[in-house]
């Protein structure tokens, strides 16, 4: 089969149990092409998801899940939904977040960012901002300062810790 020649791993591996499934099942050639697409779609979306969740560079404890949002205030409450759906990044508008230590803000910033990944495929990349002002100093001392703008132009969202 050319599947893997023409990059699509997913029905390279199920080609074989999908044409058994066929053929047991009566699907005629329109059903089980579209069957293996929706495989190989469904496993592209996945390993996107992952890769930008990698990327991000996201804790792996701050998530949706954990997250105690009644412990937030009424007014970060109320804003949550709107702030899930996007929109803010498609306005370039900013996000900021300040409180007391210890109250939640990186885990709310967090999940938020995790959640853009799962829910939107958005490009997010977290950092504490004392590390990204040393590599701005690093980069701009070693003449890289437009590649390294370059490389995070390319994220719709920048968490900076």
């Amino acid at each position: 089969m050319l599947f893997r020649e023409f990059c699509l791993p997913t029905m390279a591996a199920r080609c074989a149990e999908m044409m058994q499934s066929a053929e047991a099942q009566n699907w005629g050639y329109q059903k089980l092409l579209r069957q293996l697409c929706e495989a190989e779609a469904a496993d592209r979306r996945e390993r996107k998801r992952e890769r930008l969740l990698r990327e991000s560079k996201l804790p792996a404890g701050k998530t949706r899940g954990n997250l105690e949002e009644g412990q937030l205030p009424a007014k970060v409450r109320r804003q949550l939904p709107t702030l899930l759906e996007g929109g803010f990044l498609e306005r370039a508008e900013n996000v900021l977040v300040f409180g007391l230590p210890g109250r939640g803000k990186s885990h709310f910033l967090c999940a938020l960012g995790r959640e853009l990944i799962l829910r939107h495929g958005r490009t997010v990349y977290f950092t504490p901002t004392f590390k990204l002002v040393q590599q701005l100093l690093t980069a701009k001392r070693d003449l890289r300062l437009d590649a390294l703008l370059k490389k995070l132009d390319r994220f719709d969202a920048i968490i900076m810790d």
